[in-house]
């Protein structure tokens, strides 16, 4: 990822599901000298500076609209990379957004399994997101403007996931 770039993370929901999008910006900083060896290490930082939340049955067309708009916004412009979740969807919205011109990387977040590439699609774990979201969270290194709407929903929504072993069938 390019310097100064921002993450677009869209969750496309359903008739019954609101979807979702935050806009992270990633910072690396030069961490303070380790006290062990001297050694001084790049840490990654984001910076969440919108959320946003699409009402149930927001069609897709109009959602894909609002991410044009945004990327758009001279802030993000060329500066920018969209993932899209089409986990609720499947990839039939993809050419929704090819056809405005926005090609995300699209995303299925699973509930078990590795995290794996194919067929143009990333299939990953949703324990293994929330868990990675949940430690740069922890470690003071995710900061959520506070004047956002949303702000408060998410940092809760991400303290309060608690991923659920899978169940397993009897072994043959």
């Amino acid at each position: 990822m390019q310097s100064g770039q921002h993450i677009v993370s869209l969750s496309l929901g359903t008739v019954a599901e609101p979807s979702g999008l935050v806009v992270v910006d990633p910072r690396t900083k030069l961490e303070e000298p380790n006290d062990k060896d001297g050694r001084r290490d790049w840490e990654n930082h984001f910076n969440v500076v919108w959320i946003e939340r699409f009402p149930a049955g927001r069609p897709i067309p109009a959602v894909v609209a609002r991410v044009s708009e945004l990327v758009s916004d001279k802030r993000l412009a060329k500066k920018c990379s969209t993932l899209l979740d089409i986990t609720s969807t499947g990839a039939a919205p993809l050419r929704v957004f090819q056809n405005r011109s926005l090609y995300p990387g699209p995303i299925d977040l699973t509930n078990t399994g590795a995290e794996e590439y194919t067929n143009g699609m990333h299939r990953v774990p949703l324990r293994d997101v929330i868990g990675a979201a949940q430690v740069v969270l922890q470690t003071a290194r995710l900061k959520v403007a506070s004047a956002l709407e949303l702000a408060e929903t998410l940092v809760s929504d991400l303290q309060a996931f608690d991923p659920k072993p899978i169940a397993r069938g009897p072994d043959l």
